[in-house]
C-alpha cells in the first residue's frame, strides 16, 4: 500500500495550469515587437520572420529558467523578519 501525502499530489489550480500559456503569451508578445520592428525598419518580411523566430525562443527559454530559479514560498509578505524596514540612520531590530 501506498499512502500519498497532500504534498505528493500534483497541483491541479488554474493558476498553474495556465502558468505554460503565460509564458508562450510573454514571448509571443515580445517576439511580436520584435518582428514588426524589423519589418517596419527593413521592409523585408523575411528578416521580420527571422527576427521574430529568434527573439520567441530566447525570450522562452529565459523566462523559462527564471521561473526555474525562483522557489515557490520563499517570499512571504507577512513574514515581519524578511525585509526589516529602516530609516536612514536607524539601527535595525535586534532578532
Amino acid at each position: 500500500m501506498t499512502s500519498t501525502s497532500p504534498a505528493a499530489q500534483p497541483d491541479n489550480s488554474r493558476k498553474s495550469r495556465l502558468k505554460p500559456a503565460e509564458i508562450l503569451g510573454l514571448s509571443a508578445g515580445i517576439a511580436l515587437f520584435v518582428g514588426l520592428t524589423v519589418l517596419l525598419t527593413t521592409h523585408k518580411p523575411l528578416f521580420s520572420l527571422i527576427g521574430f523566430g529568434i527573439t520567441f525562443v530566447l525570450c522562452l527559454i529565459m523566462v523559462s529558467l527564471i521561473m526555474l530559479s525562483i522557489k515557490p514560498g520563499a517570499f512571504d509578505p507577512t513574514d515581519a523578519h524578511a525585509a526589516p524596514s529602516t530609516r536612514p540612520g536607524e539601527t535595525p531590530p535586534a532578532p
